[in-house]
């Protein structure tokens, strides 16, 4: 089953069924910028249980003091693994209850981004990834950095790509975005906020997971500067 969201007015978005030049059977003809797709790779963390911690993922922490539950699992939509995150105990901000994490399939804490995706100017990507959960609502991301060294200062801007309300069954999103030609580094995230939450939304609860697997990110246009 695949679902099809709103095209957001944030960034320039065409769909799967616009972009046919990304279906799904010619995706294995581009190459995947995902190094861990599937989070079938793992690695060795002090931190974490073994085997336990997917190789090329990372969470943004959004401020919390404390550790996050997440990491590979075996609820996945192919293969032996998948990635999972899981709702911490919310902070108190501004006399609210406050959750601001994300799950980043990348080399990236969502702050610093030296060894995040390359951009290339003028680039055009496919983005696709297979989802299901209990949270009530999920908001793709990409976070860029206008610099190579991709310090937190040099986050210039974010692209809200789709807003998704996960079920208990594995669905399919895609879509096709493009980078501000400043853009020098980037990761998705899978963001998690009550801020943004509508009161038509159900709340977000501690405890409650969001899955992930299958991600697949490639190139699919680039605009040639004569």
């Amino acid at each position: 089953m695949k679902n099809v969201t709103k095209i957001m007015p944030v960034a320039t978005i065409l769909f799967f069924l616009i972009f046919n030049c990304c279906a799904e059977n010619n995706d294995s003809k581009k190459p995947n910028m995902i190094k861990n797709p599937s989070a079938e790779e793992v690695v060795m963390d002090e931190t974490f249980q073994v085997d336990s911690k997917p190789a090329n993922w990372n969470v943004y922490i959004g401020g919390l003091s404390g550790k996050l539950k997440w990491g590979t699992t075996s609820v996945s939509y192919e293969g032996k693994k998948g990635v999972f995150l899981e709702v911490p105990n919310p902070r108190i901000r501004k006399g609210k209850k406050d959750i601001n994490i994300g799950l980043i399939p990348g080399n990236s804490n969502g702050y610093t981004a030296p060894a995040a995706y390359s951009a290339k100017s003028g680039a055009k990507y496919y983005f696709s990834f297979y989802i299901k959960g209990d949270i009530s609502i999920i908001d793709v991301y990409i976070t860029c950095w206008r610099t190579k060294e991709a310090k937190s200062k040099d986050r210039s801007h974010y692209l809200r790509l789709l807003t998704i309300r996960p079920t208990s069954k594995w669905t399919k999103y895609e879509t096709t975005f493009e980078l501000k030609k400043n853009t020098r580094k980037f990761v998705p995230v899978f963001y998690i906020r009550t801020r943004e939450r509508a009161p038509s939304i159900p709340e977000i609860k501690t405890g409650q997971k969001v899955y992930i697997d299958k991600v697949y990110l490639c190139e699919i246009e680039s605009k040639i500067k004569k």
